[in-house]
């Protein structure tokens, strides 16, 4: 951290070595066991694939907020039951109706 200071720079400057690395492994090993096209192709669809998060900062007023925390609280409870359901059936460790006519994991 002596280098570039504490700032938002000095903690993305490491992520952002890692992903440069990645790539070029990733290219790297496509072309040499397939080809040029695979190994471009291989990275763009790594890439494209990446998940990042955009921070901006909010503010939360009681006017700005359409759900309250009993009603947040539900819903949560409610996807964690969802997703506990669906692990369940995906394993074959139970049946549920929510899942009716489909196949989890398919």
């Amino acid at each position: 951290m002596k280098a570039f200071g504490v700032n938002v720079f000095a903690a993305w400057f490491p992520d952002a070595i890692v992903g440069i690395v990645t790539l070029i492994t990733l290219y790297l090993i496509g072309e040499k066991h397939f080809s040029h096209r695979f190994g471009l192709l291989w990275i763009l669809v790594y890439a494209g694939f990446e998940i990042a998060e955009i921070t901006c900062p909010t503010k939360y007023t009681e006017e700005s907020s359409s759900i309250n925390f009993k009603r947040s609280v539900q819903y949560g409870l409610g996807v964690l039951k969802v997703s506990i359901f669906y692990f369940l059936q995906k394993a074959k460790l139970g049946k549920f109706k929510i899942f009716e006519g489909i196949e989890p994991g398919k």
